[in-house]
């Protein structure tokens, strides 16, 4: 099912949702994190995928944290602010 919805930042919401997926699906491994940029680009109209592949960029640049539910590759949580970018 795909969902349509306007954003006033998509930057975030696409990083937020991203990051979501990976710690709900325990996305670790390359392949499974290529796996989820290339759902993200195919559900997304093009011109939304400069910012799908920044949001997905940065998630991937962010510090690990080796306490979050015990694994050791775990994201820590990404905040994101109005006018971040």
């Amino acid at each position: 099912m795909t969902v349509t919805m306007d954003s006033q930042d998509p930057y975030c919401d696409f990083r937020a949702s991203m990051e979501e997926m990976v710690a709900a699906h325990e996305l670790w491994d390359w392949r499974c994190l290529q796996e989820l940029l290339h759902c993200y680009l195919r559900l997304n109209e093009e011109k939304q995928h400069k910012v799908i592949v920044l949001a997905f960029t940065d998630l991937l640049m962010q510090p690990m944290s080796r306490t979050k539910e015990g694994h050791p590759s775990a994201p820590r949580h990404l905040t994101c602010y109005p006018g971040e970018m």
